[in-house]
């Protein structure tokens, strides 16, 4: 027994030393074959990234995209006269093309979708150059409806356009400047949040969140609909609401909000499972038109008035 016992200890004691040069062979061969790449890990890509431009050729009002992995950036420029889509096809290093983008433009209507033809066993990408720049010029009222798989969606500059949708499953959504839609905003994510930096318009705005959190600027509107599973509805610092209608759904996250004017022009609803509940707004005593605050185990830390 001891004989067997001392056997398999030098086997083992073998094996460490073979792994731990194999080990130190691997990551000598590694940092020479970077360092004489100039440690530009890009050598390591199994894809390429070709740009293309897409200019409209009338004058178009709907814009559809729909990409499943690329970040989407949307510009409302001043000095664009040309609705603009740059965006790229991914290839293999042999040339082969790995995404098809099709795009139609037909009267007034932009639609742009870009579809995998191919997927690599082993794929990957640094510093991965795939993200669509959409630039719109900023006097038209657009009907603009985004979608994405695991990018994240940007709105940037000021804006008013007719209708607001945009969804991505794992990616999340960003407004960084002043968007007014004159009939309605939806906006979905699945485990990513929605961030509204700057403000948001429209008769009615939707927002719905799966384990993302979301956070609220201003907004302003009649109806506000705020639905996420796990994340929470808060607001950024200084961001107020202003709606007639508020109606809140949350399963385990807190909604911790700020609103605008009087409480007697509201009616709030809001409904949580674990989560606490957080109200406050100017400028009297009063309570709004209509409150009605539910939750399981959820703490009500106060609905009160900021003076």
């Amino acid at each position: 027994m001891k004989i067997a016992k001392q056997t398999a200890t030098k086997i083992l004691t073998i094996l460490l030393i073979v792994f731990g040069g194999l080990t130190l062979l691997g990551g000598s061969i590694f940092t020479i074959a970077m360092a004489a790449a100039g440690w530009d890990f890009t050598v390591m890509n199994t894809v390429d990234y070709k740009r293309e431009t897409y200019t409209e050729t009338g004058v178009c009002t709907t814009v559809l995209l729909n990409f499943n992995t690329a970040d989407i950036k949307v510009y409302f420029d001043e000095s664009t006269t040309q609705v603009r889509v740059e965006y790229a096809e991914k290839y293999t290093k042999h040339g082969e093309k790995l995404t098809q983008t099709i795009i139609t433009e037909r009267y007034d209507a932009l639609k742009i979708i870009q579809a995998r033809t191919k997927l690599l066993y082993m794929e990957s990408s640094f510093k991965a150059d795939d993200d669509v720049l959409v630039y719109l010029p900023i006097n038209r009222a657009y009907l603009l409806e985004i979608e994405t798989n695991t990018g994240d969606i940007f709105l940037n500059g000021n804006a008013h356009i007719s209708n607001l949708k945009l969804t991505t499953n794992t990616g999340e959504v960003f407004i960084n400047n002043n968007i007014t839609a004159t009939e309605k905003a939806n906006i979905q994510t699945g485990t990513g949040e929605i961030c509204i930096r700057g403000s948001l318009t429209a008769p009615t705005v939707e927002l719905k969140a799966n384990t993302g959190d979301i956070w609220l600027r201003n907004l302003s509107g009649e109806t506000l609909y705020a639905t996420t599973n796990t994340g929470d509805v808060r607001n950024y610092a200084n961001g107020l609401l202003d709606f007639t209608s508020l109606q809140f759904k949350v399963g385990t996250g807190d909604v911790d909000l700020r609103l605008i004017g009087n409480f007697t022009d509201y009616c709030v609803n809001v409904k949580t499972t674990t989560g606490d509940v957080f109200l406050a707004g100017y400028p009297d005593e009063s309570k709004p038109k209509k409150l009605t605050i539910r939750t399981s185990t959820g703490d009500i830390r106060g609905v009160y008035v900021e003076k």
